[in-house]
């Protein structure tokens, strides 16, 4: 698998999916449910960064499959998500695709760094989430 795990935080309050290498439609797709399933239960909101600065190819097609990220369970089936969406380093396709899918679908926040991502997390954990 090339999207790797890991929490940021000791108290499981704000996770990074490392994106390494060229990633499959399969990669996210797997990623997503395991991850949704091991927080569903968690009692605090939940904050998720993904990282791209080491990522290489994005899958195929991945204009025209924008809308298959909205089905995905972090976005469809947790309540306790944070709507604060952040992707570190995009570029190319995948910024475009990230520019996109933040007029379309919804707001994505494009940093360079994680301490930029850290950062906007803080910024939202001082206002209340419903």
């Amino acid at each position: 698998m090339t999207i790797l795990l890991d929490w940021l935080t000791a108290d499981r309050k704000i996770a990074m999916w490392s994106f390494i290498g060229d990633w499959t439609w399969d990669d996210l797709v797997k990623i997503d449910h395991e991850w949704s399933a091991s927080v569903r239960d968690l009692p605090f909101t939940v904050y998720l960064v993904h990282d791209f600065r080491e990522a290489g190819r994005p899958p195929e097609h991945l204009l025209t499959r924008l809308p298959q990220i909205l089905n995905l369970p972090h976005i469809t089936d947790l309540t306790n998500m944070s709507n604060v969406h952040t992707l570190i380093g995009t570029s190319g396709i995948l910024r475009r695709a990230a520019e996109i899918y933040s007029r379309v679908y919804g707001r994505l926040n494009l940093v360079d760094t994680p301490e930029e991502a850290l950062e906007l997390v803080a910024q939202a954990q001082e206002i209340p989430v419903n």
